[in-house]
């Protein structure tokens, strides 16, 4: 059995070590496994975490595994909303909770608060009318 030692070498010598052509599958290949870069790493015959390494150091794989993930994105959309359209109750709840937030959609209710005007607020209260506040909300008050 192969140390985690052994196995990081031997992932890093495969990532060094892939052929041109290997390297100029890889775009191919994530769009064919649908950015599943496990399934790439193994048509590969490299580690994983060695393909994320050869990801991470080039633009232009980074921007094709964001554009296969916002494709991803955009079919699955398409499909909830055939399928809200079609009058599952299910699709067209979520899809009125996470794009119909701003009509009132909503099951949590978004609270916005001027944190600097409630602070200047309090800052101009006095030590007893803060004090009474403090009481009032079931705390112990200024020591």
């Amino acid at each position: 059995m192969k140390s985690t030692n052994q196995r990081i070498k031997r992932a890093n010598r495969h990532t060094f070590h892939l052929s041109a052509a290997d390297i100029a599958r890889i775009p191919d290949l994530m769009q064919e496994k649908h950015g599943n870069i496990a399934a790439v790493a193994r048509a590969l015959g490299i580690d994983r975490a060695a393909l994320w390494r050869r990801i991470e150091a080039s633009a232009s794989l980074k921007a094709i595994k964001q554009d296969i993930k916002e494709s991803f994105i955009d079919d699955i959309e398409a499909i909830l909303e055939e399928k809200a359209l079609a009058g599952s109750t299910a699709e067209m709840i979520f899809y009125l909770k996470t794009q119909g937030r701003h009509r009132g959609y909503s099951e949590r209710s978004e609270l916005k608060l001027d944190i600097t005007r409630i602070s200047r607020e309090i800052s101009a209260l006095s030590d007893e009318e803060l004090n009474v506040l403090l009481k009032k909300a079931g705390l112990n008050g200024l020591s």
